[in-house]
């Protein structure tokens, strides 16, 4: 009994450190390519561009919350890793055309 429960308890434990170092290689847009689609999409032409506060990486998508200081405008948005397509996931809304 007790050599089935050490098996069980090693294939088990190999099992996981093996998923735990599988590596996503295959994402296409990099932190900072996340960071400038971001800045490129919320920047206003009259009040400069918007900052980015924090960014968290998830499985497929970066969480990036950004602000315009000049405007008190500030929202969060999500970049898909492998399209780099922009979803705005919450947003307050300045009177400045978007560029």
């Amino acid at each position: 009994m007790k050599k089935i429960t050490v098996i069980y308890f090693l294939l088990f434990l190999i099992i996981l450190t093996g998923c735990n170092s599988i590596k996503s290689n295959d994402q296409n847009i990099t932190e900072e390519k996340a960071k400038q689609i971001v800045i490129d999409e919320r920047s206003r032409e009259c009040c400069g561009d918007a900052e980015i506060i924090t960014i968290i990486s998830k499985t497929n998508k970066y969480i990036i919350q950004w602000e315009i200081d000049s405007l008190k405008e500030e929202g969060t948005d999500s970049i898909h890793k492998k399209t780099g397509k922009i979803k705005a996931i919450e947003s307050t809304r300045g009177t400045c055309k978007i560029k």
